[in-house]
């Protein structure tokens, strides 16, 4: 901080000074390794009044867009991180804090022409120069830095997403932002290189991580010839250390049919196990989100419960987290230029007679976005349910295809329907009685128009956004599973097929269900499940 010149002593204050703190942190990559021990002086901007303090983040989405399509042009991928990335950014304000004796002491040993300015009790106030950790608007500061320097080294930001940036004459170089964690795709090494040389000059303290192996945003990924495989094992483990059952079993499938099922008048969790319950179901919504998509129908549910948890509610969690496994996500991208579209809901499956949505968007057959939740209004009909499920949709689908068009050309929009009367509807037949769903029907239809979408039939148990409706349960759950897994597809006749180009099972039929054995000392069906050898034990 004293060779960055972040602040300056000062005998008297404009407006009220922050307090500050320092904290110690331990920092590991994605799989859990040591890598610094920093110490950091912040600032407490609980204090300051409020305003619009806000600076973007990169949407997943976007970064499994653009994992897609580094697999799919083979291009090289390199991480990097930007040290003590908010002090580069000036302060655009007069800004004041108290620093504590013990830093007061430590920077005076640095800087002993400045000790008549300690206090009485050892303490010091300094203004801001720079935008220090803890001050609200440190963030906004920081990325119009960072922004405006990628702009210096021929880096335009997109209109998609605005951490999004692409070279200005070349269409096969992006550089991804989230706050100081960058991650640079390209099919030029020289070009890699002259952007962190830029940054370097530019911010000084910038690690660098290139090959096979990387980390980022807490993700681990594999960077091969034409595929990615991404997931996050480090933070699956910790869950599973934390939730130890008796017996340790792992499940065949992350929930019981009876997920939604809420007993009135049931014993509520003790506070500390509510804690541990609320910070569990966090980190397996953020697990959901990145490696294993097939738990997101019971996660959705058990976020709803953090409030007041009960027994039974700390049961379903500890089933998830011992279904959990280490696989990775894996992009094999297709050659076809799709945005395949699945929505799909249960009708009424929750206490208050609510449907529950699920939606799978794949680009070039790699599952980029996903979800399942449960919808605000109550429908009267399966028909109407699964036109809220599609509605909902709409947005994020035109964000994707936004995103795909500015970095390559406009997809070809597939929407997957197994309710013959919702894809009436859309082609104009019929309508319904109530007006706010009219209002939902005519939108899905003119987007639909506008982007040249095609809506498809698909059989139900094709209908891979199932697995985002209900606690699915056997060989529909493992199909469904294994085509989010895996970047497969079904073909006209519903069997799995890889679609990827030269892979050694193109246009082959895979076996649709894992093969079965049975323990002799528990008598229970272990599943061989493909997954690196890994086992699954049935416990029915």
């Amino acid at each position: 901080m004293v060779e960055k010149d972040v602040f300056m002593p000062v005998l008297s204050v404009a407006t009220p000074p922050l307090r500050s703190h320092v904290f110690f942190k331990q920092k590991t990559d994605a799989e859990g390794n040591v890598t610094i021990l920093k110490a950091r002086l912040v600032a407490d901007g609980s204090t300051q009044p409020d305003g619009e303090y806000g600076s973007p983040t990169v949407g997943l989405i976007t970064i499994k867009i653009l994992l897609a399509e580094a697999a799919r042009r083979r291009l090289k991928v390199i991480t990097a991180d930007v040290g003590s990335a908010y002090l580069n950014a000036l302060m655009d304000e007069p800004m004041y804090t108290i620093l504590g004796p013990e830093v007061t002491a430590s920077y005076v040993s640095m800087r002993p022409e400045h000790a008549s300015y300690k206090r009485g009790d050892g303490s010091m106030m300094v203004m801001l120069k720079r935008a220090l950790y803890g001050c609200r608007q440190s963030g906004r500061l920081w990325y119009k830095t960072f922004a405006e320097g990628l702009g210096r080294l021929g880096m335009s930001l997109t209109t998609a997403d605005d951490c999004l940036f692409k070279a200005k004459n070349d269409d096969a170089t992006f550089a991804l932002i989230y706050v100081d964690d960058i991650i640079i795709m390209s099919d030029d090494d020289e070009k890699i290189d002259s952007i962190i040389s830029g940054l370097k000059s530019m911010f000084k303290e910038v690690k660098t991580d290139k090959g096979e192996r990387l980390s980022y945003l807490g993700m681990s990924l594999r960077v091969y010839p034409g595929s990615i495989e991404f997931g996050v094992p480090k933070l699956i483990q910790e869950m599973k250390m934390i939730s130890k059952e008796e017996n340790n079993i792992t499940y065949k499938t992350p929930a019981t049919a009876n997920l939604f099922e809420i007993t009135e008048g049931e014993e509520l969790l003790p506070e500390k196990d509510k804690e541990m319950f609320h910070s569990q179901v966090a980190k397996a919504l953020y697990v959901s989100a990145r490696a294993c998509p097939e738990v997101t129908t019971a996660i959705s549910f058990l976020t709803t419960r953090v409030t007041k948890p009960t027994i039974s509610d700390k049961k379903k969690l500890e089933r998830v987290v011992n279904y959990l496994h280490f696989s990775p996500m894996t992009y094999r991208p297709s050659g076809q230029n799709e945005l395949v579209i699945y929505t799909d809901a249960s009708f009424a499956p929750h206490a208050d007679l609510k449907s529950q949505s699920g939606l799978a968007v794949f680009y070039r057959g790699c599952l980029i976005h996903h979800s399942s939740r449960k919808q605000r209004l109550v429908s009267r009909s399966t028909a109407e349910a699964e036109l809220i499920a599609l509605s909902d949709a709409v947005e994020e689908i035109e964000l994707a295809s936004e995103l795909i068009a500015e970095i390559g050309e406009m997809p070809r929009i597939i929407i997957k329907q197994d309710n013959e009367a919702v894809i009436n509807l859309l082609r104009g037949g019929g309508g319904l009685k109530t007006k706010h769903l009219r209002i939902r029907q005519h939108v899905i239809a003119e987007w639909v128009k506008h982007n040249n979408a095609s809506i498809e039939y698909c059989r139900s148990e094709e209908m891979i956004a199932d697995i985002f409706t209900k606690p699915l349960q056997g060989q529909l759950f493992r199909k469904l599973r294994d085509a989010l897994q895996s970047g497969k597809d079904f073909t006209s006749g519903g069997a799995l097929v890889d679609r990827t180009p030269n892979h050694p099972n193109h246009e082959q039929n895979l076996p649709s269900l894992p093969k079965t054995t049975k323990s002799e000392e528990s008598g229970k069906a272990t599943e061989v499940n493909g997954y690196g050898g890994a086992t699954r034990e049935d416990t029915r």
